[in-house]
């Protein structure tokens, strides 16, 4: 994994299963199920990667850093390597360093970190821009009122939601893509690209519905942790072991019941 891609899935029941179910045309939840099953020890996994409980913990971090008058001071408290006064895309360069400095102190590199921190980035972008508008030209204290807002519980949610969105979706499509492009053509599941395209798109919405199952709980989650004081490395880590259970059963509940 990691930046090698492979042109095929591994010859097992599991995946021969995906296959199966693509070649019948099943449901896309179906499909997510199916490539949840075969992919799910390593899934099982990804708790306990660095990469990801590091990308994931520093989100919990940005809002509050936001609330602090020296918004940038304390983001350089954070690790990032950040000018005076930088604008959004500067701060996500900065973002992605500080991860990327924390994995090569620990030799912690792995697909799932990989993962998460682009899925990190992405809900950054995506939600910094929704608050913002356009991202070019951002001021530093437009995108500090733009963080400071998921500093309240109620909009952290979304941020956390998002997140495990992304990240679900990029896990699953990283292994699904593996054959997805087999199936285009006459006579396969996908009669052109663009039935390809409304595919991902329908598989993107179904992980979305999906990981709405984290909203409540991140909400209340991030509260009692704030009221504590503060969100250590260790707390965000047990916070994704559950979360991605959560998504788990309601990923094979949605395959097995969804009409």
């Amino acid at each position: 994994m990691g930046h090698t891609r492979l042109g095929y899935l591994p010859k097992t029941k599991s995946w021969t299963s995906v296959i199966g179910l693509l070649e019948e045309g099943a449901r896309t939840a179906d499909l997510a199920a199916a490539t949840l099953k075969a992919s799910e020890r390593k899934l099982k996994e990804a708790s306990d990667d660095l990469g990801l409980q590091y990308s994931y913990w520093l989100l919990t971090q940005l809002p509050q850093a936001a609330r602090e008058r020296d918004f940038v001071g304390q983001l350089r408290e954070l690790d990032f390597e950040i000018s005076d006064n930088p604008g959004f895309f500067d701060f996500l360069a900065a973002f992605s360093r500080a991860v990327d400095s924390r994995i090569d102190r620990e030799r912690a590199h792995s697909d799932v970190g990989e993962i998460a921190q682009s899925a990190a980035a992405e809900t950054l972008t995506a939600l910094c821009g929704q608050e913002i508008g356009s991202l070019f030209g951002t001021e530093t204290s437009e995108l500090r009122e733009a963080l400071k807002r998921f500093s309240n519980p109620k909009y952290f949610r979304s941020l956390s939601t998002e997140f495990f969105s992304r990240f679900t979706r990029r896990y699953l499509t990283y292994f699904l893509s593996m054959e997805l492009s087999n199936h285009v053509g006459g006579g396969r599941r996908f009669a052109d690209i663009n039935e390809h395209a409304e595919f991902n798109r329908e598989f993107d919405l179904h992980i979305r519905q999906t990981a709405k199952i984290v909203e409540k709980f991140s909400e209340d989650w991030y509260s009692k942790n704030i009221r504590a004081g503060e969100i250590s490395l260790q707390e965000a880590s047990k916070f994704i072991y559950v979360a991605l259970q959560k998504i788990r059963r309601d990923l094979k509940r949605g395959g097995a019941t969804d009409g």
